[in-house]
């Protein structure tokens, strides 16, 4: 069930951020816009911050993957593609393994482990 729900959340959320992407490139370029993003600092800061969370999640994948063939094409897409990548990649692992834990964790992740707040 909690699969069903987390597939479900990515697919929707997937849908969003490509469905946004379309109407801003109805608007204008994506390097106009870029340029005038770079203008500002705060428009720096979260391309930054964007560019940051690419690189966790490359590290991520780099960590879940056993063949750097297969993460390889992943990371390369990142900088590229964004945060779709990122939800296409979870998508499929949601989807190739039986529980979260492993999709999200490895396979071999304990799905008992209890969770250590301290």
């Amino acid at each position: 069930m909690r699969r069903t729900i987390l597939a479900v959340t990515t697919i929707l959320l997937l849908i969003g951020l490509i469905a946004c992407i379309i109407w801003a490139s109805m608007d204008g370029s994506v390097l106009v816009a870029l340029k005038d993003m770079l203008a500002t600092p705060w428009g720096a800061t979260t391309l930054l911050d964007v560019y940051i969370g690419l690189g966790f999640v490359a590290v991520w994948i780099a960590l879940l993957e056993r063949n750097w063939r297969r993460s390889l094409p992943w990371i390369v897409f990142l900088p590229l593609l964004g945060n779709v990548v990122t939800l296409i990649y979870l998508l499929v692992r949601i989807i190739r393994y039986q529980t979260i834990h492993e999709g999200i964790l490895g396979y071999g992740a304990r799905t008992n482990a209890p969770i250590n707040n301290s």
